[in-house]
């Protein structure tokens, strides 16, 4: 009798343990996710460049002399870099993905990027992307410089307001086709 309630004990402690191993992996697989909040320190201009694979990218409108970024992934493949510097005056921005072309993400995965952009400053923006949905609103951004190079893309890139300084370019490069739903231009 006694050997029977032993071998329950012991059965159910390896359930338990089993249990927890499948738990904790599961876990481990949920999706991570970060906010960034950089202040852009005594800078004139800024400089930023945006190297974005897959997933969903949204830009807008953010405080004077602050960038915030949210970033929302569930692979560790997908987290963003993020390195900022000042150079002369001029702040540096880079946010990229350690991506190769070789890449095989299982579907279903989750990227999405939700960034708020200085509005209190003027901005070089420079944004190299492969396959992704966008929504890009320069609405309220002193914009001095824009480029956009995409691959297989859905983008909507919105100026809903007069920009607040000249504007010197504003090339568009699809390498495999960028496919503009909405282009608002005021």
């Amino acid at each position: 009798m006694k050997l029977q309630i032993k071998k329950r004990y012991i059965l159910l402690i390896l359930l338990f343990l089993i249990f927890f191993i499948i738990t904790y992996e599961s876990i481990a697989d949920e999706e991570n996710g970060e906010n960034r909040v950089i202040p852009l320190g005594e800078v004139d201009s800024l400089k930023m460049t945006i190297k974005f694979g897959v997933g969903k990218l949204n830009l807008i409108s953010g405080k004077e002399d602050v960038f915030k970024g949210n970033f929302q992934y569930d692979k560790s493949i997908l987290e963003p870099n993020i390195r900022y510097e000042i150079l002369k005056k001029t702040g540096i921005l880079i946010l990229s993905q350690s991506l190769k072309k070789d890449l095989h993400l299982p579907f279903p995965f989750k990227n999405i990027w939700n960034l708020k952009l200085p509005s209190g400053i003027p901005l070089q923006l420079y944004i190299d992307t492969a396959t992704y949905s966008g929504d890009i609103d320069l609405t309220n951004l002193q914009i001095e410089n824009f480029y956009l190079n995409s691959g297989a893309s859905q983008t909507n890139i919105v100026f809903n307001q007069p920009n607040l300084i000249d504007l010197k370019n504003i090339p568009f490069s699809p390498s495999h086709g960028l496919f503009l739903s909405q282009l608002v231009l005021v």
